[in-house]
């Protein structure tokens, strides 16, 4: 009878442990998957960015008479809300990247963030102030900081 207890004992601790290594191994491995899949996303958002950009440079670029930048200009309006649509989408993917292993993604690119969040405010500004010169220079600060974040996340 204590031989059998004994082995059902060993048993018991034997499937186990094999249950927590099997555990902690498929989270191990779930961590190393989750810096790939994050640059990924990020490349995604980044593209979006990218999209916005070339849809006001081409909107302030055309050679066709345009209707005036301003808070009724509902093409204008769309393209602001589809960049703050996306530096939000950024911005939580850093979010979930800070609590990771992958923080060097995040302490590189926050700074890049914060300055499309304070381009992004101003180009708010300039539409609802109906300022056209400023809207443009703000386009092209925008470009410039989408190529550098851009630049940034083919570094990994």
């Amino acid at each position: 009878m204590k031989k059998i207890e004994r082995v059902l004992f060993v048993v018991t601790l034997f499937s186990l442990f094999s249950f927590l290594f099997l555990g902690a191994a498929a989270q191990a491995q779930d961590t190393d998957k989750i810096c790939p899949q994050t640059v990924k996303n990020l490349q995604v958002r980044i593209k979006g960015l990218q999209n916005v950009y070339k849809g006001m440079h081409t909107d302030i670029s055309s050679p066709l008479p345009a209707s005036p930048i301003g808070r009724y200009n509902r093409h204008v309006n769309i393209l602001v809300s589809n960049l703050s649509r996306e530096i939000k989408h950024v911005k939580t993917l850093l979010e979930k990247v800070k609590d990771r292993k992958c923080q060097d993604i995040e302490k590189k690119l926050s700074p890049h963030i914060q300055k499309l969040q304070k381009t992004h405010t101003s180009l708010e500004a300039a539409v609802f102030d109906s300022d056209g010169k400023n809207y443009k220079i703000f386009v092209e600060i925008l470009g410039g900081q989408v190529k550098d974040i851009s630049a940034e996340l083919k570094k990994h």
